[in-house]
Formats: structure tokens, sequence, C-alpha cells
């Protein structure tokens, strides 16, 4: 019956399960090329609990409020703040008000300068002549124009009275205010009675106060978090998060102490400027030292950068849009950088002279000046800038990696250490070995089991490589994602390696009894018939395919609920369930039916 069904090399069933399996073993051992000293381990990459290392717990500290306020009364109370800052009295009133301005009088002389420091909007000032009755000492009331929507000026207030970013969001279909800093609800109430505001109501008529985050800045917070490791080399670190706040770390080989700093501690953001040197001869992830002769500093992050803009920006030069990324410089800082752009020449030749910019002593951005920074810096500092990043989506994704970078890789709120442990380097090679250990001895004792049952090597050979080299396509799949091996995805494939000798065995004992049951005169050369074989087949996949429907939609369950490690022993199980359906089952039922 060979010639009737065709060599097992030229079945396609055969051919994909042994691609797939030369497949893994090169991108285990062969591309892209392993690590030195990786030995035996190849590209795959195991988990704290197999290597040692460190593990955090982090919450993620905030206030969601909605806030119940005018924005023209919080305007009068910071006018009011500015006159008794200068030792004056005089009082302020509301003439006028409504949904983009809000008009004032007094008689107090101000001037933009001084309103343009309270940060509340776009200023308008006129001197009017005062009715006789309202005549004082100056004999003109000052009329300020202010300019401004209510979540601007409420944000500006809680900034300035809290010390804490805040950020306008819409949380459960509720627009409030999400103050990235824990404050307790008197001290926000005392905040807000001092503007005759309140905290305002959900549907339900319950003061809307949450302790915790939005999942935008959760997301943030994680996204931080993982280019920090990338850029320290600390690539494929699982961060898992928990609910809207809580954030859990695997640092594999990472002491605890270490850990704590890396998390903790912003980085250092330095810019410096080009004084030698052609264009472009600065490139991204260059060190400090590879520049250090070409370049001199102009100012660190946290003395001259005042804020940084949170999302990127797009702007149109030579009649392209580019995205960028927004930040404003401090007095000192733009004054730091006009003089060393007018010192080292880059306001007359702006295209030699790049600004990089690093953190950590790694170059992240480097660009030139435009010609128009160059010819403002001639006459005077500039405050705000873009740092162009390029067009499109990369442009895009760029800009927002580099906003985090300029806030030097500050997490956007305050983090709270809840729960932190070690595993010594010796016991995760302990847990390692005894992992290995585990595994083989598993194997082992199926190969005696299904030995005992059949008692026929063409049989439990071919069972038993089937079931290598599925274990061999779940590595392969491990080293391809970058996924860490811990000790529950070891759990999950010794769960694969007992259902898939299940449903091996179902396999072969439909095909062996069909075989028996085929009468001598139906087979040919003591092979059993296509339709036979084809029947019990058949049969024996709607078993397994119900069983691992089954089995899948339980570990999916698990996979889901984000419940720590054990999303690991989850996730490999339901990897190893589609690779024995979709590729090892098909490749043995065949090759049993070889030897049947």
């Amino acid at each position: 019956m060979v010639s009737e069904r065709g060599g097992l090399l030229r079945d396609v069933r055969v051919l994909v399960f042994l691609v797939f399996v030369l497949l893994s073993l090169f991108v285990i051992y062969v591309y892209p090329p392993p690590p030195v000293g990786a030995g035996t381990n190849g590209n795959l990459k195991f988990g704290l609990d197999l290597v040692g290392g460190s593990y955090l717990q982090l919450k993620l500290e905030g206030v969601l409020v909605k806030v119940e306020a005018d924005k023209g009364e919080i305007i009068k109370h910071e006018i009011l703040g500015l006159l008794r800052g200068r030792g004056e009295n005089t009082s302020v009133e509301i003439v006028a008000e409504n949904e983009t301005a809000v008009v004032l009088e007094t008689a107090a002389i101000l001037t933009n300068e001084e309103l343009e420091a309270l940060n509340i909007g776009s200023i308008s000032i006129e001197r009017l002549s005062a009715p006789p009755e309202n005549v004082t000492e100056t004999g003109n009331i000052t009329r300020i124009t202010i300019t401004a929507d209510e979540g601007y000026v409420v944000t500006r207030y809680l900034e300035d009275a809290l010390g804490a970013d805040v950020e306008p969001a819409v949380y459960r279909g509720v627009e409030i205010y999400e103050i990235r800093k824990l404050v307790s609800k008197e001290e926000l109430e005392n905040v807000l009675d001092a503007v005759n505001a309140s905290i305002g109501r959900d549907e339900r008529g319950m003061e809307f106060f949450v302790e915790g985050v939005t999942p935008g800045t959760r997301d943030l917070a994680k996204e931080i978090m993982e280019t920090k490791l990338n850029m320290l080399g600390l690539r494929d670190i699982p961060i898992r998060t928990v609910g809207t706040d809580i954030i859990l770390i695997d640092l594999a080989g990472v002491d605890i102490a270490t850990a704590r700093k890396l998390i903790g501690k912003p980085g250092k953001f330095e810019i410096r400027i080009q004084t030698a040197g052609e264009a472009g001869e600065i490139k991204k992830g260059m060190r400090l030292e590879e520049i250090k002769n070409i370049t001199v500093h102009v100012l660190y992050g946290d003395e001259g950068i005042a804020s940084v803009g949170a999302i990127p920006q797009q702007r149109r030069s030579d009649d392209v849009e580019r995205w960028g990324a927004p930040f404003t410089l401090t007095r000192e800082g733009a004054a730091a950088l006009q003089d060393a752009c007018i010192k080292y020449g880059a306001v007359d030749d702006p295209e030699r002279h790049e600004l990089a910019m690093l953190l950590d002593d790694v170059v992240i951005y480097s660009a030139p000046l435009s010609s128009d920074l160059a010819n403002e810096l001639k006459t005077r500092p500039v405050y705000n800038l873009i740092a162009e990043t390029g067009e499109g989506e990369d442009g895009r994704r760029a800009a927002k990696e580099l906003i985090i970078h300029l806030k030097a890789g500050a997490l956007p709120v305050p983090v709270e250490i809840i729960g932190s442990g070690e595993v010594p380097a010796p016991l995760g090679e302990k847990f390692r070995r005894e992992a290995a250990l585990a595994a083989a001895l598993a194997f082992m004792l199926v190969a005696l089991v299904v030995y005992v049952r059949y008692r026929n090597g063409r049989i439990v050979l071919p069972m038993l490589m089937t079931l290598i080299c599925e274990v061999i396509i779940i590595l392969g799949f491990a080293a391809a994602t970058g996924w860490q091996l811990d000790l529950p995805s070891v759990a999950g494939i010794i769960a694969v390696i007992g259902t898939g000798v299940d449903q091996l065995v179902i396999i072969t004992d439909e095909v062996l009894s069909g075989a028996a049951a085929t009468p001598p005169t139906q087979k040919k050369k003591g092979k059993t018939p296509v339709k036979v074989y084809l029947r019990r087949v058949a049969e024996a996949f709607n078993i397994i395919f119900a069983s691992a429907a089954t089995t899948a939609v339980a570990m999916l369950a698990l996979a889901l609920m984000a419940l720590g490690t054990l999303r690991g022993f989850a996730i490999i199980t339901i990897v190893g369930i589609l690779i024995g359906v979709l590729i090892t089952r098909p490749a043995y039922a065949r090759i049993i039916q070889e030897i049947a």
C-alpha cells in the first residue's frame, strides 16, 4: 500500500512537521546568534526562578476626581493672590464670563508679564477711566480679559495648589481630572473650597473621588519602564499589569537593590552641542565617550527643562508634516542654549552643529538646528522647542519615545513598592536543574507506560520521537518570541507531554483496532486499507479536537486573568495544544498509517 499512499517524505503533513522542527532548532541555536557563553541554552531565556533575580510589585499613586468649579472664580483667586503677594488688598470683580473668556476689573495696575506668569490663559489688558463715584487714587480701572477654557484653568490651579501634574481625562464615561500624586480627600476639599469649588458627583449622586490612575497612565508607566530597561540592555523583561494601578516586574539576573534603583530613579538627561565634525556624524546609540571630543555640554534636564509635552505634535516644514516632541526650557536653560549656539557658531552654520540629547550618557536623539531657530537665537533666547523625529507613523512613534526620554525616564506618577522578593542565583540554578530533571523523569515514565502497553518498538519509538519534536517546537516558539521560561512554563511543557501522549495513544489505538478488524482478504501487503484508516483516524481526531478545545478554553481563561506567573503555565499549555493539533498529531497519524 505504500505505492498507493505515497512515501512519508512526500506527504505534506510530515513535511510541515519536519520544517517546524528544523526551524525551531535554527532559532534556538543559529539565528540570531546566541549570546556568548549561552552553551546548550542557545537563545532560550529563563525567568528569575530558574536563573535567580528579583521581582517588584508596584502601586501607581494618583487620584481621579470630578470637579465642579467656576473658572472665573479661580482666575479671580489667582489675581488676588498676585496682589496680596505685592502687599495690596485691592478688590477684583468679575464683570463678564462665557465659555471662552472671563473679564475682570480692578483698581490695581497690573502688567502683561505679571499675569502671564500665572499661566492661566491668553491675557488682554485695558486701562479705563473710572466713573466719578469710583474714582481711585490713579483715577483708572484695569480691565483684564483672559481667554481660556475651564479644563485648562482648573488643571493649572490644581497643579499649582497641589504641586502635582494634573491631566483632564475621561474615566468610565465621566470627565474627570487625574491628579498624578496621592492626595487625601480632605486636602483636595481645602484646595477647592478656596475657589468656591467642590468635588463633583457621579450618576448615583456619590462624590467622584477614586484613588488610582487611568488605564492610559498605567500603560504609559509600563512603556516607560520597558524603554528604560531596554536601554540598559535588559530586554524582554516581563512587565505585567493588574487592574489600573498595579504593575508586576520580574528582573531575572538583577539583585533586589539594583532593581529598586532601576525602577525608582530617573536617568541623567543632557543636551550637548556639536562643535566640530560633519553633520550626521553623531548617531543614535553612541556613548558620551565617542562624541565628547566633538561636542560640549549645554544643559542638564533637571536644571534646564521646565516641561515636556504629553503628546507628539505635528508641524509643517518644507511642505511636509513632521512629528516632533515638544518641550519648554527654563529661563536659565534658554539662556545657556543661546549662549552656546552663538559661541560655537551654530547660529551662522546650523547644519554643521547638531544638538545631541543623551540619557544616561547614551545618545537618544541628534539633529542640526533649523535655520529658523538659528535666526531667532541670534537676537533672543527661545523657550519653546520641538525636536522633529520624522514623518508618518514611524515619526509619531519616535516622538512618543523621545518624550519619555526628555522626562529622563521619570514615571508619570509616584510609585509605591508594595511587594518585592529575590531568588539568589544558586537557588535559581538548583531550580533549573530540578525542573529539567522533572521533565526528563516525566518523559521516561511516559515512555515506560507506553512500552508496557504496546511492547512494540516500531510503535513506541515514533510516538516518543513525536513527543520530543513537539517539545522542540514549543522551545522554538519560546526562543522566537523571547518568552522567558520559568517554573510554571516548565510545568506547562510537562502537561503538554501528558496530554500529548494521551492523544497519540488514541490515534494509535484507533489505527491498530482498524487494522485488527480488517479481514485478511481486504489487506494488501500487510497494510490497512486507506478507507479503514481514514475512518479510524477521523474518529480519533474527533475525540482529540474536543479534548483540545476544552483544555484550551480553560487555559485561555487562566491566561486572561493575569494571575502572575500562572499565565506562563496557561500560555505554554495553549501553544503546546495548538502545535499538537495542527502539526504533530497529523504527522504522527500519517506515520502510524505506514506502520499499521
